[in-house]
């Protein structure tokens, strides 16, 4: 009895090797992100990333996440992954990576364009929302940027009128864009405060303004995602 042996050529062994993929859950993947970026970040910004990644790479809510561990990311989910990991590891800020942010409780589109909304301009416009009542007002947002402060402002206050400048072109194409997204009407003022041409504002009732606080010496000394 005759036994013919069968070779694969190499070639297509290499190719084999090339095109497999092994399976990446969102448990892996979680596990992942953390290996490669606790080198950088603290265990509270980590576990802020990981959130946000997956519900980025699975468009859902974060309380959904455990509901997903053992689902396999696409091929290009995990392409997707990588290279928002690549740009973390180079302290990229998340929210330029994706493109987006939330700013009280308001989805915003951002860009470096715009400086990223933090945490204590929410607390601003949150004192803001407690000291005055729902009444009819004119308010002005001085250096708006993203529009975060006047889109906040204006979906809280119904009733008020509300204009935005900044020097900004950019910036300001940034903020219509989010006012757009939330049907909001916000009146744009493309100036510079420090040498304001007066006739183009309005009286107003408020004025509003959280201008960026890290001096240019400063920068040099602080992470790029902190800016």
């Amino acid at each position: 009895m005759y036994f013919s042996s069968f070779v694969i050529p190499s070639a297509i062994v290499l190719s084999l090797k090339k095109n497999y993929r092994m399976p990446l859950s969102v448990r892996d993947c979680l596990s992942f992100l953390a290996q490669q970026l606790k080198p950088l970040y603290d265990e509270q910004e980590i576990h802020a990333l990981q959130r946000m990644v997956i519900c980025h790479l699975l468009q859902c809510q974060p309380h959904h996440i455990p509901l997903n561990y053992n689902k396999i990311l696409t091929e290009e989910e995990e392409k997707k992954m990588n290279c928002i990991l690549n740009q973390l590891l180079s302290f990229t800020p998340i929210q330029y990576i994706l493109g987006e942010t939330t700013f009280y409780g308001l989805p915003l589109t951002v860009s470096p364009e715009v400086l990223i909304p933090r945490p204590e301009t929410e607390e601003l416009v949150h004192f803001i929302v407690q000291e005055q009542n729902n009444r009819p007002m004119t308010l002005l947002d001085v250096g708006t940027g993203s529009g975060c402060i006047a889109i906040a402002l204006a979906k809280h206050f119904d009733r008020a009128v509300v204009y935005a400048s900044d020097i900004s072109e950019g910036a300001l194409r940034v903020a219509a864009g989010n006012a757009h997204r939330h049907h909001l009407s916000i009146r744009w003022i493309h100036d510079n405060i420090l040498l304001p041409n007066l006739s183009v504002y309005p009286e107003v009732d408020l004025i509003v303004s959280n201008p960026p606080y890290v001096r240019e010496s400063e920068k040099q000394f602080i992470r790029r995602n902190v800016l």
